[in-house]
């Protein structure tokens, strides 16, 4: 039997994109195991920071150039517990509560890489379960993180086979607890809440006509969460390789954690497309949620931290101030991340050009110039390392940068990444302060002498000798992570297509399943949530041109087609 349902454009609703993992629903979230809702478990009550305190610390410290705080870290004090029910089929559910009042969100750490037995099921969710993460299973990547979910309470979810006798290894270190910057991460979880803009009101959002002609710069950029002694933002840049072999570099700033070992990027968070669906001039709006994706951790490939800088580098930066860091995992391909090229010669200076980036942690934002960089010298340090761009007005604001922009890339009139924030002093109140930008050229080979001070070992492995190097949109990289399990029981027909198409749901029959339809940002534009039937006929008529993921959610997994429409 067919069906046909109504659209429903930008509808937020429950989480399943998240870091990478094979989806499906927790068993408590579904009709069979509803009745565990009336059933208690364990929770862990920890205490709040004093939040007063935190943010007389961060009057202090809230400067660029250093790295911006949104986290408190607090230690979780057990290894063992939660509660255990049987299921009538002998599978066996376990949960645990975690609880830290007036938190906008919570995130965990781990001690060790998270390890799933084969067969169990993990799922992370908060107390409204409008957000969920997972499952983890044994296929899962390694991770020591999670990304933030919504609320003051989250709850941990277990799922283990009747057949299977092997406990997850689930070690939390820490559990984060978020106070500002992640207002519009959360938002669309919490009731319909929206959330002050916490970036200055000058700032010209990603979306607007500004960043026409840079969309591929733009999808290059991210924001990522890290762990210095509390939870910290920073931007960062997708960056290319001679080979364009979809190698999963991220570009970024030294300060940002100062990272010299891969287990100082374990704790990392890394969030693609983290940015409004639409241009909103004057940034004045409250928001429901910014769309974002996300993956954890990365291999530490090369910093400033080990360099050997030149004479008159002791500052309180390291060199040019520049990390190289490459994902555990490809990037997922529907995230159609952008690989961005880079200059670095040292002549022509660049004459105009643009930043992408994440002020106080927020949605995506452009920053746009119209003269020519100078050479500049950072608080003494090493003389001349940097680039000074002064910001223009344009249609829609001045942007400007702000901390969590450290790390973002500059561009010049061609496209190419230039530099890497290193910090400066341009505000909404003085829009026209410089910034300074570590230059590309000095972390490609002289910021030091070993592979893990340079860039050129990492980004010209084969040593072809590019001094430009073109950007790639990431068509022909490996089908990787949710890709993985794009679904055999699920087609999607005609496609293309431009109005009707057909969701062929025979192989899911009688089951409790989420459809989402969404575009290549993670906007909803589509929703259902029923029991599956044969058929599911959704018109497309009204959508815009372009790629659309479809996305079907049952117990059993996740699973994603993508459909064209024109």
């Amino acid at each position: 039997m067919k069906k046909n349902l109504l659209l429903i454009l930008c509808f937020p609703v429950v989480s399943v994109f998240s870091q990478i993992s094979e989806g499906g629903m927790p068993y408590s979230f579904t009709e069979d195991g509803h009745f565990l809702i009336n059933y208690p478990y364990e929770i862990f009550e920890l205490t709040a920071p004093d939040i007063e305190a935190v943010i007389l610390e961060d009057e202090l410290s809230d400067q660029k150039g250093k790295p911006y705080r949104v986290g408190i870290n607090i230690p979780f004090p057990y290894q063992s517990g939660g509660s255990w029910e049987t299921l009538p089929n002998g599978d066996r559910i376990w949960r645990l509560g975690i609880h830290i009042p007036d938190a906008l969100a919570l995130s965990l750490y781990f001690s060790s890489p998270v390890q799933i037995p084969e067969g169990g099921k993990l799922y992370v969710y908060n107390e409204r379960r409008s957000q969920y993460v997972g499952a983890y299973t044994s296929r899962t990547p390694d991770f020591y993180a999670m990304e933030m979910i919504q609320g003051d309470f989250i709850t941990l979810e277990y799922y283990m086979p009747s057949d299977s006798y092997e406990l997850p290894e689930l070690e939390i270190s820490e559990v984060a607890y978020y106070y500002r910057g992640v207002g519009e991460t959360i938002a669309s979880f919490a009731d319909g809440l929206s959330y002050d803009r916490v970036h200055g009101s000058c700032e010209v959002d990603a979306m607007c006509e500004e960043a026409d002609g840079w969309e591929d710069q733009r999808d290059a950029a991210v924001r990522y969460t890290f762990v210095a002694g509390g939870t910290f933002l920073c931007s960062g840049t997708v960056i290319n390789n001679t080979a364009n072999d979809c190698t999963p570099y991220i570009l970024t700033a030294n300060h940002c954690g100062e990272p010299d070992a891969t287990s100082d990027i374990n704790n990392h968070v890394w969030y693609f497309n983290y940015q409004r669906p639409n241009c909103t001039p004057g940034n004045t709006s409250k928001y429901s949620g910014a769309q974002s994706q996300t993956m954890s951790g990365g291999f530490f490939r090369a910093s400033s931290s080990l360099g050997t800088h030149p004479a008159g580098s002791a500052a309180e930066m390291d060199g040019c101030d520049f990390a190289l860091i490459e994902l555990e995992e490809p990037i997922p391909t529907f995230y159609d991340a952008y690989f961005a090229g880079w200059n670095r010669n040292a002549t022509p200076v660049a004459t105009s050009g643009v930043c992408f980036h994440h002020p106080a942690g927020d949605e995506k934002k452009i920053s746009t110039y119209s003269t020519n960089l100078v050479s500049n010298t950072y608080n003494g340090g090493w003389a001349q390392a940097h680039w000074r761009v002064t910001w223009a007005s344009t249609t829609n604001g001045h942007g400007v940068t702000e901390g969590g922009s450290s790390g973002s890339s500059l561009y010049d009139q061609e496209g190419y990444v230039v530099g890497h924030l290193s910090g400066g002093s341009s505000f909404c109140s003085a829009p026209t302060d410089p910034d300074l930008y570590g230059k590309f050229l000095k972390a490609w080979d002289q910021d030091g002498t070993t592979n893990s001070s340079k860039l050129a070992p990492w980004l010209d492995a084969d040593g072809i000798g590019n001094t430009k190097q073109a950007g790639f949109n990431g068509i022909g990289c490996a089908i990787v992570g949710l890709d993985k399990i794009e679904a055999p029981k699920i087609s999607v027909y005609p496609n293309p297509t431009s109005s009707i198409i057909n969701i062929d749901l025979s192989g899911f029959s009688g089951e409790e399943i989420i459809i989402q339809i969404t575009d290549v940002s993670g906007k909803i534009c589509f929703y259902y949530i029923g029991i599956a039937d044969n058929t599911l006929e959704v018109d497309l008529s009204v959508f815009e041109n372009g790629v659309y993921l479809v996305n079907a959610t049952t117990s059993t997994g996740n699973y994603i087609s993508k459909v064209v429409k024109k």
